[in-house]
């Protein structure tokens, strides 16, 4: 005869006794299920208002406030701690105003033409004076170009469009060219007249047709001077070093 053992207390019920139990209640499928027993706050998952800042401000609405001062609704919205800064995208330096790039190519041309006649009648060599003109209002508007990118890198803006920027660099460097190139001689004959002159129709050209800041202007017209001098102590140097050739070395008897 076999060896029976009796049940423990914490054993199920069988046969006849499971019947009377209760059964279970199926899950909706909205119910999340019971947490475990010994579980912590961190592995039960994110409360429904952690998401919120406690130091935020919801007594006025963004789009209210944007309305009601003109500002935009992103810069009006506090950031929260760890979110991402979306900012708007930076203002071009070459912005599109005054007319388009054609009108001040044109007006370039122009003071060019100007330019090449006042050089070739007050100049002994007029052959030679027209060309350098044109070359020299065609090589400082790339100087000027190079100018305007080291002006809006230092700006932290984005450069624009370029044929903009170089029909309004021809027409202020043109300017300049003209007034310097005229014979006024009112003190003198040296060209200071000439050069402030001209140099009063460069910055108001520059300030007239970019339309930035004192600093800003100020870094565009200094950088365009350093270029200048580069390019005129490479001229010297040059002429310099073909009018003083290093004479020849004896030769061995």
């Amino acid at each position: 005869m076999p060896d029976i053992k009796p049940l423990p207390d914490d054993a199920e019920p069988l046969g006849i006794d499971a019947a009377h139990q209760p059964a279970p209640h199926p899950a909706s499928p909205n119910s999340k299920p019971a947490p475990a027993p010994g579980a912590t706050e961190s592995q039960l998952g994110p409360k429904l208002l952690d998401a919120f800042d406690d130091d935020a401000d919801f007594s006025k609405d963004p789009e209210v406030e944007a309305a009601r001062t003109g500002k935009h609704a992103s810069k009006l919205r506090p950031a929260r701690p760890g979110s991402v800064d979306v900012s708007e995208p930076a203002e071009p330096f070459i912005t599109p105003a005054l007319g388009p790039a054609k009108l001040w190519f044109i007006l370039g041309g122009v003071l060019i033409l100007g330019a090449t006649i006042a050089s070739g009648v007050h100049a002994a060599r007029p052959f030679l004076a027209a060309p350098l003109t044109i070359y020299n209002a065609l090589l400082h508007t790339a100087t000027g170009l190079g100018a305007v990118v080291v002006a809006a890198t230092l700006a932290r803006k984005q450069i624009g469009p370029w044929d903009l920027g170089a029909a309004r660099m021809l027409a202020a460097v043109s300017a300049f060219l003209l007034i310097f190139n005229l014979n006024i001689q009112l003190v003198g004959d040296g060209k200071w007249e000439e050069t402030i002159l001209a140099s009063l129709a460069y910055l108001a050209v520059i300030g007239l047709t970019f339309r930035q800041t004192r600093e800003v202007h100020a870094t565009l017209v200094i950088s365009h001077f350093f270029l200048w001098l580069i390019i005129q102590l490479g001229s010297q140097l040059a002429v310099w070093s073909a009018a003083n050739p290093v004479p020849a070395a004896p030769a061995a008897g």
